[in-house]
């Protein structure tokens, strides 16, 4: 035999706790952002650190800035930043490079979204790597 007075307290505390199907929020609009790890490549003869930052996959919005930063680990020096708009990759180089010392490379990038635009933002990094 069923006990009729417990069916409603388990149902309510069903109810208060969330129980049945999850349903995920929609995910917020904007882009993802990668940031490359620092390497060293060579210009016009002069060993630099490198390290870029590009828009990845978009919801419901259009890459309209990318920032790319580089500092090397323990210098006083605030770090290099490059920017470049719309979807394209923003790229920064660092000098001089310094054998064996650590570089950390950040970023972000910005995408618009919606009718009137929103700006939304992201940061990527950091991302260290020992040269």
């Amino acid at each position: 035999m069923k006990a009729p007075g417990l069916v409603l307290p388990v149902l309510m505390i069903g109810a208060l706790y969330g129980s049945g199907p999850a349903v995920a929020a929609p995910e917020e609009p904007g882009c993802a952002t990668t940031v490359s790890a620092p390497q060293v490549i060579d210009v016009s003869g002069t060993p630099m650190v490198w390290a870029s930052v590009s828009p990845g996959v978009c919801n419901r919005a259009e890459p309209q800035m990318q920032v790319a930063c580089l500092q090397r680990v323990g210098s006083p020096l605030a770090p290099m930043c490059e920017e470049a708009g719309g979807p394209t990759t923003a790229r920064v180089t660092l000098a001089p490079y310094v054998p064996g010392a650590s570089y950390v490379a950040t970023g972000r990038s910005c995408a618009n979204s919606g009718s009137p635009a929103v700006m939304f933002c992201r940061a990527a990094g950091p991302v260290t790597a020992t040269l």
